[in-house]
């Protein structure tokens, strides 16, 4: 499995620029996309490149995180020794 299909990335992009009133061909021009391209991203047919994502918040003024739907917290006092130690988090 992609990472991009865990998080949902494209299914989650469609829904907070639907959210923001912004119609798929805007937000393609915004980001500087054909929109064919964009629409494979929303539509899971391909993954959006890292800098697409961020370009994508920023546009919208949202965090990677808000995109995501991500809750981090962190344990200052939690060792870290192994990826499976930092998965706990």
């Amino acid at each position: 499995m992609r990472l991009g299909e865990y998080f949902e990335i494209g299914k989650r992009m469609k829904q907070v620029r639907t959210n923001a009133g912004i119609n798929q061909r805007d937000m393609s021009s915004r980001l500087s996309l054909t929109n064919s391209s964009y629409s494979n991203y929303e539509n899971g047919y391909s993954e959006p490149p890292a800098e697409t994502i961020l370009k994508f918040c920023d546009t919208l003024g949202i965090t990677l995180n808000d995109l995501l739907e991500i809750k981090i917290t962190s344990n200052k006092t939690a060792t870290v020794n192994t990826f499976a130690d930092f998965s706990l988090f």
